[in-house]
């Protein structure tokens, strides 16, 4: 018998932010938002940001400013990158989506007894007549 696999400690967004993340070395808060929105995400900056200082308060990612030069003039860009602790949850999020993705449920474990033409039942296990209370 298999290990069972935690559940994710991360939402799907979540997951998605440290994916990308653990490609590269770095991104800008702009690139990151932009490969979001390519991923089909749509938030504001306020919430994408709001999202990234979650994961930096759980030691999943790391942030920093960096002055970067627009037309003559420098701004600070938030920069990101995944850290260990941010891998392992990400690595340990695919791997219980894909220990759940291929396998079935094995015929023992199947709920055979139910039949649905029975018709619905009270929580005292008498059935129900369809319009009664």
């Amino acid at each position: 018998m298999r290990q069972p696999v935690a559940l994710p400690q991360i939402t799907p967004l979540q997951f998605l932010v440290l994916a990308l993340l653990a490609k590269v070395d770095e991104l800008s808060g702009r690139t990151l938002r932009g490969l979001l929105s390519e991923n089909g995400v749509r938030s504001s900056g306020p919430q994408f940001y709001q999202m990234m200082s979650r994961l930096e308060d759980a030691g999943y990612v790391e942030g920093w400013y960096s002055p970067k030069e627009i037309e003559n003039q420098v701004v600070n860009e938030r920069r990101y990158r995944i850290m260990a602790h941010g891998r392992k949850v990400w690595e340990s999020t695919g791997d219980f989506y894909s220990s759940h993705s291929a396998s079935p449920i094995p015929r023992e474990k199947r709920d055979t007894q139910h039949n649905r033409s029975d018709g619905p039942k009270r929580p005292n296990g008498k059935k129900a007549r369809v319009g009664s209370a």
